[in-house]
């Protein structure tokens, strides 16, 4: 067996962050992405497609969302980093 976490409760934790500043754009692009995620299954369902036609369709749609989806907070994470420590330069730039 392997753990599994919910979607929906990652994106609902991404949801709550937009609240208070409904700027951030690490929390905007995280919902969007999942809403994608989610979108990749409903269309499965809409089509009633098989487990091995299901697998095929969230390897080919659902693996890129999940890397884009994982790389923002993450690059955010290593740009505060970078301003914090003084003498650095930012990721990108």
């Amino acid at each position: 067996m392997v753990h599994a976490p919910c979607w929906a409760h990652a994106r609902r934790q991404f949801f709550e962050a937009v609240q208070p500043n409904p700027r951030d754009p690490v929390a905007i692009a995280s919902v969007a992405g999942m809403d994608e995620l989610f979108a990749v299954d409903a269309e499965a369902r809409r089509r009633r497609i098989d487990l091995t036609a299901r697998h095929a369709l969230r390897q080919e749609r659902a693996k890129p969302l999940l890397d884009d989806i994982r790389s923002k907070p993450l690059r955010a994470h290593a740009l505060e980093e970078a301003r914090a420590i003084p003498g650095t330069r930012r990721i990108g730039a």
